[in-house]
């Protein structure tokens, strides 16, 4: 009985770090969006859709710049987004330059600092603030 009974406590041990590492993973895009949002004067944002057609197993987003002010102006896709199914990492940025994995929340910040430094990004953003 012991052998199942450390077997329960593993599995739930994992369930707990593996929920906990999603909303820490969920907070850190929320922070990044944030500080993105306010050094543009809400003018540019990140928006996440679900890609249903993932042929890699998890949850697949398209990340998306957009103008919050302004449903007008053309929404840009930057990039997909993966985490993993089963712990939330690694998680993967993939742009058309690039494809990042993502440890940690810092490799996360990291990765998402060199796609807003890119320069077709950055001209991309100049787009959505100038409406």
């Amino acid at each position: 009985m012991s052998n199942f009974l450390e077997a329960l406590s593993s599995g739930l041990e994992q369930a707990r770090r593996m929920d906990q590492n999603k909303r820490d993973i969920n907070n850190k895009l929320g922070e990044l969006n944030s500080s993105l949002q306010a050094a543009t004067d809400g003018k540019v944002a990140f928006s996440f859709t679900l890609d249903e057609n993932n042929p890699w197993g998890g949850p697949q987003y398209n990340i998306l710049a957009i103008n919050p002010l302004n449903e007008s102006v053309e929404p840009r896709l930057l990039g997909m987004w993966i985490e993993d199914p089963t712990n939330g990492f690694p998680c993967h940025l993939k742009t058309g330059r690039s494809a990042v994995i993502c440890n940690s929340l810092e490799e996360i910040e990291l990765a998402f600092s060199e796609l807003v430094s890119s320069p077709p990004v950055a001209s991309f953003f100049l787009t959505l603030m100038s409406n």
